[in-house]
């Protein structure tokens, strides 16, 4: 009896080991085919795979001092928000101390801001709560801002003025910006 009343602790200890090694397994697994991240002053990514997208094709992208802002222009569906989300999962990664298909480097971001698609109508309201956002990021060079189709929140006119203003104001205060907009033509 003094044996069969530890059975209990001894299956919980063993339960304890069995998940630790299929967590172990299956992260070792999955890091076979990928690369650590590099440090350094560039955002660059070379061959880079989304972890989310059944058969990714890869993609290069770079931001550098000589140029800290991108601003993404294309159709609907042409992979403006995928390229945002997947460097979103990149840092994530990186900052995780994970390992990424293909190659990537970064700057250790002190403040990262992702202002995602506007779901609702134009109103005074989202307008002005987006400025008050933007107005309020901390810059510097460990800054970088990601902006999905804001231009929803006013109207193209305003909304070109907008973004060229923004870009121009955080290129200045040497943040990295990748503003993603249909209004190519508005902001030039």
């Amino acid at each position: 009896s003094k044996q069969l009343i530890l059975i209990p602790s001894k299956l919980k200890e063993l339960e304890l080991e069995l998940i630790l090694f299929d967590f172990k397994s299956s992260i070792s697994n999955w890091m076979k085919d990928k690369t650590f991240p590099k440090f350094s002053n560039n955002l660059s990514l070379n061959l880079s795979h989304n972890e989310f997208l059944d058969n990714p094709s890869p993609i290069s992208f770079q931001l550098d001092n000589l140029n800290k802002c991108s601003i993404l222009t294309g159709a609907n569906s042409g992979g403006k928000t995928t390229l945002l989300e997947h460097i979103i999962q990149l840092l994530s990664y990186s900052y995780l101390g994970l390992p990424i298909k293909g190659e990537f480097t970064l700057p250790i971001f002190s403040d990262v801001y992702y202002f995602a698609k506007n779901k609702g109508s134009m109103s005074k309201g989202a307008f002005e709560t987006l400025l008050t956002q933007l107005s309020e990021i901390r810059t510097g060079n460990k800054t970088l801002i990601l902006a999905d189709e804001i231009e929803a929140v006013t109207e193209p006119g305003v909304a070109g003025k907008m973004i060229a203003a923004s870009a121009d104001f955080f290129i200045n205060k040497d943040c990295f910006l990748i503003f993603a907009t249909h209004l190519g033509q508005e902001i030039i």
